[in-house]
């Protein structure tokens, strides 16, 4: 392998790597999972001496809820091509010029 193709095998494998987790989440939808990730934490801490397996399920949902918040992608949204974000390159569909 030639110091040229090593260029372009690094310089194709970094682009894969920065489309890999391309933020999919808008203002409004990441607003609302913050609003349930809030909702959820002192349910899961209510829930703790009574019934601990709602407990424990109130704050997993919580936690990645809080995740998809902190990092504006949803592994979901990126299976089924979803994107809420305006700005997005990847997901949505080009628009079409004006004729």
């Amino acid at each position: 392998m030639s110091n040229l193709d090593t260029i372009h095998y690094r310089e194709t494998v970094d682009k894969e790597k920065l489309t890999y987790m391309v933020k999919n989440l808008g203002t409004i939808d990441r607003v609302i999972r913050l609003v349930i990730a809030l909702a959820l934490l002192p349910i899961s801490f209510a829930f703790y001496q009574t019934n601990f397996i709602l407990a424990i399920i109130a704050f997993v949902l919580a936690l990645g809820t809080a995740i998809t918040v902190i990092t504006g992608f949803c592994i979901v949204y990126k299976l089924f091509g979803i994107s809420t974000r305006k700005d997005s390159g990847g997901s949505s569909p080009p628009s079409q010029p004006m004729q």
